[in-house]
């Protein structure tokens, strides 16, 4: 068997099994010998770390050191208003009144005159304490045949420990009985600090007696 198995090796067939046996025998070493946390950058090639090799959620912001990260970075989300956030505004003369359903606001009066319905906006926690701006907002709406939209604006609140005042940011006087989806876009986005608020509002008249307008969304654009 011995003198089959000599007949059968050659220097190359050496040479390749001692090369196996040093690659094997040094991964190991380099496995078992080398102390916990003994490599670090001065140890790391250039480009040896990718993103594929990066298991994910193994790097975190909170395990980047300050600075590497850009702060100037502008994202944009959205904020769709929840519809029982419409009502009808204290001092409308006559009364008029907001009839929630499942897909629609119904801003319902009975007056020639424009009368006024807003939606208070709330920003959500995870949006509070930062800088936020509003870019825009969509506002589908259904006029029917008997209402007319007269204006659609958006305030922005200051407030103070003493007084308490809203400045209009976008303002839209056209006269509209149509029934679709609009945007309205600021200037410049609007800058939203910590002590002021935003609503959305839309004054509406009925000329032919009672009727109602139908809001079915309400989306903010906003940037942060």
């Amino acid at each position: 068997m011995f003198a089959r198995l000599r007949r059968h090796l050659t220097y190359a067939n050496v040479l390749a099994t001692l090369a196996l046996a040093f690659a094997l025998g040094g991964g190991a070493y380099a496995a078992t010998a080398l102390p916990k946390k003994s490599v670090g950058t001065a140890q790391l090639k250039n480009n040896a770390v990718t993103t594929k090799k990066i298991k994910r959620g193994a790097v975190t912001r909170a395990k980047i050191a300050p600075g590497v990260l850009p702060t100037n970075v502008s994202t944009r989300t959205t904020l769709q208003v929840p519809l029982e956030s419409w009502v009808s505004e204290a001092n409308n003369d006559p009364a008029s009144s907001v009839a929630v359903a499942t897909n629609n606001a119904a801003l319902r009066g009975a007056s020639s005159s424009p009368q006024t319905f807003l939606a208070g906006v709330t920003l959500p926690s995870t949006l509070q304490g930062r800088a936020v701006t509003v870019k825009s907002f969509d506002l589908c709406y259904d006029g029917g045949a008997l209402a007319v939209l007269d204006e659609v604006f958006l305030d922005r609140t200051d407030a103070t420990a003493t007084t308490w005042q809203a400045v209009t940011k976008i303002d839209d006087t056209t006269d509209r009985i149509d029934s679709t989806c609009r945007t309205y876009s600021a200037a410049s986005p609007i800058a939203i600090g910590p002590t002021q608020g935003i609503f959305v509002g839309v004054k509406a008249k009925y000329p032919s007696g009672a009727s109602e307008v139908g809001i079915g969304r309400l989306t903010l654009h906003l940037g942060t």
